[in-house]
């Protein structure tokens, strides 16, 4: 059984509610909002020379196009993922060493108090290790 044609439950059926008042405003606002979109670009394409016009509508184009095409590329390799790996059954397990940083330096860690309480944590890094000092407590 695919996704896709896996029945929904009783609870995730019941979510859907009537249209209502709710759904009507937000139908009129939107509707509202694009009537002002189209009134002030005719407004504006009063004082635009014709090739800028052009221009524009071949870039809106072109990148309409562009974006089309990598959001369907991006969604083909995520579903080649799932189908070599199968869906997540678990969250991936990290490591809790905090004894060095990403870049494999020890990370060194002073005795002036705690950090969890430290008002101020001070980083310092060298190539060779990393310093956090917790300096004064609340």
């Amino acid at each position: 059984m695919t996704i896709a044609e896996k029945p929904r439950s009783s609870e995730q059926a019941g979510l859907k509610r009537p249209w209502g008042l709710r759904g009507l405003c937000h139908t009129l606002i939107a509707a509202g909002a694009w009537v002002l979109f189209f009134f002030w670009w005719r407004q504006v394409l009063g004082f635009t020379r014709r090739e800028d016009v052009i221009f524009v509508l071949i870039f809106i184009g072109v990148t309409g196009v562009a974006t089309t095409l990598l959001n369907l590329i991006w969604v083909r390799h995520n579903i080649g993922i799932f189908r070599r790996k199968g869906p997540r059954t678990r969250v991936t397990e990290v490591s809790q060493d905090r004894s060095s940083d990403s870049l494999g330096r020890p990370i060194q860690l002073t005795a002036s108090g705690s950090l969890r309480r430290s008002r101020v944590v001070t980083v310092s890094a060298s190539e060779t290790e990393k310093i956090l000092d917790g300096g004064e407590t609340s």
